[in-house]
């Protein structure tokens, strides 16, 4: 089945996908490894969307997914929505760290560029931040 149903012309479909503001859903039946990930590229403002670079360094298209995480269980649901301790870390200047509860997961703003990433930021990548 398609993620935003079937539509008779391209146009409706576009509109219904560009200007909604709607996420598509996420099948109940995904590891939440993978919720996250879909929700990372799906992110409709862009300062909060990853680029196909940082998509593609992300654990869960570099890593195997364990059998035991091919499918979602209500434990694993609860665990997705709770808040993990915030463990202190030293950050480049301008960067912050964020919780965001819908993915259940830390990531990092740069308040200069307003750019946001998923793992933490090294020096070196801070600089770039800053340039843009």
């Amino acid at each position: 089945d398609a993620p935003w149903g079937h539509f008779d012309n391209l146009m409706a479909a576009i509109l219904k996908i560009g200007m909604s503001g709607e996420l598509p859903p996420i099948p109940e039946t995904v590891s939440p490894r993978c919720k996250g990930f879909i929700r990372r590229c799906t992110q409709i403002d862009p300062g909060r969307r990853l680029s196909a670079s940082e998509l593609l360094n992300e654990d869960f298209v570099l890593t195997e997914a364990p059998v035991e995480e091919t499918w979602t269980t209500p434990g694993e649901k609860k665990m997705i929505e709770a808040t993990p301790p915030e463990v202190e870390e030293a950050l480049p200047e301008g960067w912050e760290k964020h919780f965001d509860p819908g993915y259940g997961a830390w990531y990092y703003w740069h308040s200069t560029s307003g750019r946001s990433r998923w793992e933490p930021p090294t020096a070196d990548k801070a600089e770039q931040a800053d340039k843009g």
